[in-house]
């Protein structure tokens, strides 16, 4: 992979019941610096260089912080025609994603009754 500038942006972190729910894009931007210079933070953008874009979410579960529940993770040129498309299917992953396990341990889910005795 040729040396990138990275700029991330949380698009979403929320604590739910079964866990912690994380969305987040993420921008990779080629430069001009060589491989051994990647730390460096003077690198100038490439003109002409690759852009890509990553789109993440991830579920962590909340009775073990570094478990993962379920992951979504895509990433794709802007330019790519088919890019606006890829991204409303990682949008329902996501909301996919977000609803993994929730629906487990819902307060009424079961009901019990006890009997008289026969």
């Amino acid at each position: 992979m040729p040396p990138v500038l990275l700029r991330s942006s949380f698009l979403s972190l929320q604590d739910l019941p079964m866990g912690t729910f994380v969305q987040l894009e993420v921008d990779f931007v080629q430069t001009v610096c060589k491989k051994q210079q990647w730390r460096t933070q003077s690198c100038q953008i490439k003109a002409g260089g690759r852009r890509q874009k990553c789109l993440a979410c991830f579920k962590f579960d909340a009775s073990n912080p570094g478990s993962l529940l379920a992951q979504s993770l895509r990433c794709l040129s802007e330019q790519n025609p088919v890019f606006q498309e890829v991204r409303a299917r990682q949008e329902q992953d996501c909301e996919a994603i977000k609803a993994a396990n929730e629906d487990q341990y819902l307060p009424g889910k079961f009901a019990f009754s006890v009997g008289l005795p026969s």
